[in-house]
Order: C-alpha cells, then structure tokens, then sequence
C-alpha cells in the first residue's frame, strides 16, 4: 500500500509539471495603425489595426535559453466595458475602474489562421482622468484569480522546446495591456492632439477613441509526457480502488 502511494505521488509531481509560455508585442509594430479604437457602442473598444496591417507577436520559452520567436499576425479583438466605479485620488484626479470582458485572436499572416486565442470575462480596465474624463493612458487585464475567467489556446504548430502544442492551456493564465497615446484625434501621423477622452453620465466615453497598446500574457502548457503520465496514474489509482 505504502508503495503504490508512493508511486502515485511521484506520478503526480512528474505529471503536474508544466512548461510555462511568454507572449507579448510592443506597441507600434503595427506601423502606420491605431491598435485600438473606442466604438461603435460607448462601452466597447475593439482592434484598430486594418488589412495590411500586422503585429510581430513574441512567444518565449518562460525567460529560459531558447531565442524569443516572431510570429507576424493580424490582431481581431472584441472589448466589452461595464462600468464598477471611480476612485478619487486627490488633486481633482480619479481611478476609473471598469469589469472588460471579450475576446482576441492572433491570425498567422501567411495563412489567415488562428494562431492564438483568448476569451476572457471579469477583468479589469482602470484609467486615470479627471471626474468626467480618461487622461491619455489606461490598461487592462485579467487572470484566472479571484472572480476573472480566461481561456488562451494555441493553433499553431507544435513547439517543444516552448512546450507548444494545438490545444488549451492549464492554469495560471493571464495577460495585460497598457495603452498609450489615447485620443480622439485619431490622426495618423499623430500630432499629439486632443489627448484623453471626455466620458458621459453613464461614464463611457462620449467620442470615438484611439490609443496605442502593448501586450503580454502567460500560461502553464502540460507537456506531453506529463498528459500520459496523468492518464498512468489515474488507470493505476483506479486498479488499486478495485483491489
């Protein structure tokens, strides 16, 4: 008895190892492209960068030994804000502070293929401002603490040496954006204008936003030998329980 337990727990520990992912752009690899825009509805934001434009995605192996990856991708995303209230921070300052749900997805270029993909609901979007008003930069992000739920798979090929394979990935997971630049210029090139946005009664913006975003995320991604070794000690536990 003492043996087979044992065996099990070794079982376990080999089997709850996981490689672990980065994944980031910094802002302004889509050249020439807003990375978001606020709109069509006052509570939504969604991906700014048109056809022809692209964003070089980074995937590394955790900070480990291997060379960081570049993929060349389209970014399609989906924001959804609802807003939880605003903190006053003195000096006629505020921490505007919404729950961000939605969706993004990177396309491989070459292919027009999903690449990566995120569905996520309950994070946060916090930007500083005025009572009634965004200033010029915010962020937003979520994790699979607390109440947030987030899902990130990967759709490309597989990777060994970054523990990447086509399929969901295990907890934790999470990923944050920060943006820049935030206006209602809109102006390409931008001349720093009409920075910040004013926000209406219901706090949402009351114009058509842009803004400048990076990116970065991380997540656990079972190896394969540990998915087999899972299976090994679930088929032996159960053996035993029949014994």
């Amino acid at each position: 008895m003492k043996y087979t337990l044992t065996a099990l727990a070794g079982m376990a520990l080999v089997a709850g190892s996981a490689n672990a992912a980065f994944f980031s752009f910094a802002s302004d690899t889509a050249d020439h492209h807003w990375t978001f825009f606020g709109g069509p509805a006052a509570n939504q934001f969604r991906d700014g960068i048109l056809p022809g434009g692209k964003l070089d995605l980074l995937v590394d192996d955790n900070n480990g030994p291997l060379p960081t990856l570049t993929f060349s991708t389209r970014l399609i995303a989906q924001f959804d804000l609802a807003y939880a209230g605003s903190i006053p921070l003195g000096n006629g300052d505020f921490s505007h502070n919404y729950f961000v749900s939605g969706e993004f997805t990177f396309l491989d270029l070459s292919s027009m293929s999903p690449l990566l993909v995120t569905t996520f609901s309950g994070g946060l979007f916090t930007a500083r401002g005025g009572q009634d008003s965004w200033y010029s930069t915010a962020g937003f992000g979520a994790d699979n603490f607390g109440a947030a739920s987030i899902n990130m798979s990967w759709h490309g090929s597989t990777l060994p040496g970054y523990g990447l394979q086509p399929g969901q990935f295990v907890d934790p997971q999470g990923f944050q954006y920060t943006l820049s630049a935030l206006n209602t210029s809109g102006q390409i090139p931008y001349d720093m204008s009409s920075q910040g946005v004013t926000l209406n009664r219901d706090m949402y913006p009351s114009q058509q936003w842009f803004a400048e975003g990076s990116y970065s995320a991380s997540s656990n991604v079972p190896t394969p030998g540990a998915l087999v070794l899972t299976g090994m000690g679930i088929f032996a536990a159960a053996r035993r329980r029949r014994a």
